[in-house]
């Protein structure tokens, strides 16, 4: 469970269904619970950035618009997508191409976002909510215990210093990395007639590549550097060049794992966290089988248990290949394709000196500099 990100109410943690004649059931949550994670009646419990947040806020003039929840769960599309943040009603229609963190904004359309909204964005960006206005939420719904706990427990670890940063592990994760690649590179340029360094080189890339995917995941959070550029500039070099995925697909789904991590939509059916968007290979909850279109998805599903593992040796594949293909479909500003493509490409292009210079891997890596 994520604590960064709070749950809006009590949750069990979703296993895969495993025979599809067993009445196994988890205990999803649906985005419908969301709603009642209100500011209004919360507790003494402070959010992030209270104070400065509060103050931003406060200079939003109080609108005439009085809009009660049955309403706001009308705006509940993308198209058309109102939430609420600590009480006051925004319109974010069509923020979504300009939104830093892509169409993630709209998985709390016609809900309460507040927790979401402190726990995404720096305090600077309570200011700029004034821009989307609408009014007040009049009939604000209480705080589930849980949710309060957890914002507790958030409170508590800010205090403790557990959010702040260390530089000199990540330049100790980034040195040992690399030397992990260097190795690989020295035993196949050293021992290419031999097949355990062939066999050992492919263990170290194969760990440099693990260990590239969680230093991109710590770089696109933008949890290691203050400014944003640089941090999205070291997840294109780690994730892009070195890992070959896109930094922008990645980025776009598990923001969305975070604002709603293992949530179904309301009819508790279709998936709103992508990482369990698996079907028709893995089901999660009773539920879903009912989107199955035929009998040979069902089938897939039955014997899930038996293929679950050994599908991740796949897992590599499908996201280089879903990579290249938001790479080069990307709607947004004409730098983000240019950034994402240029590193797949560079990626791809140092394998292939890698496996052509079989013989003389030295002059292969020279020539994709």
């Amino acid at each position: 469970m994520c604590i960064v990100c709070p749950p809006s109410t009590d949750r069990s943690s979703l296993a895969p269904v495993g025979n599809i004649d067993q009445t196994f059931r988890g205990n999803l949550v649906t985005t419908d619970a969301v709603a009642t994670s209100s500011y209004a009646q919360q507790d003494s419990v402070p959010l992030r950035n209270r104070s400065r947040s509060d103050g931003a806020l406060a200079a939003i003039p109080n609108g005439d618009q009085q809009v009660t929840s049955a309403q706001l769960a009308q705006h509940s599309t993308e198209d058309d997508c109102w939430l609420v943040v600590k009480g006051k009603v925004y319109d974010v229609t069509g923020w979504s191409e300009q939104h830093p963190g892509g169409r993630v904004i709209a998985t709390y359309a016609g809900k309460d976002a507040t927790d979401v909204f402190a726990c995404f964005h720096a305090a600077t960006s309570w200011a700029q909510l004034k821009q989307f206005y609408v009014g007040e939420l009049v009939d604000p719904q209480p705080v589930p215990p849980l949710l309060a706990d957890f914002r507790k427990l958030r409170s508590q670890m800010q205090q403790q210093g557990l959010f702040r940063c260390s530089k000199g592990y990540y330049i100790y994760k980034l040195a040992s990395n690399f030397l992990l690649l260097g190795s690989a590179i020295a035993f196949f340029a050293l021992w290419n007639d031999s097949l355990w360094a062939y066999i050992l080189s492919a263990c170290l890339i194969s760990l440099f590549w693990q260990q590239s995917g969680w230093l991109a995941h710590d770089f696109l959070h933008h949890q290691v550097f203050r400014s944003r550029r640089t941090n999205d500039l070291m997840g294109l070099l780690i994730g892009g060049v070195c890992l070959g995925f896109s930094a922008d697909w990645w980025k776009t789904k598990h923001n969305t794992h975070h604002a709603a991590p293992n949530e179904l939509d309301h009819d508790c059916k279709a998936a709103l966290d992508p990482d369990i968007d698996t079907l028709p290979l893995i089901a999660w909850s009773v539920e879903m089988l009912e989107t199955l279109p035929n009998a040979s998805h069902r089938m897939l599903v039955r014997a899930q248990h038996y293929f679950f593992f050994p599908i991740l040796l796949f897992a590599r594949l499908s996201w280089c290949q879903q990579s290249v293909a938001h790479a080069y479909t990307l709607s947004k500003v004409c730098c983000h394709i240019i950034n994402n493509a240029a590193a797949i490409d560079y990626h791809l292009h140092l394998l292939h000196a890698w496996q052509v210079g079989t013989h003389h891997p030295l002059q292969a890596i020279a020539s994709s500099v």
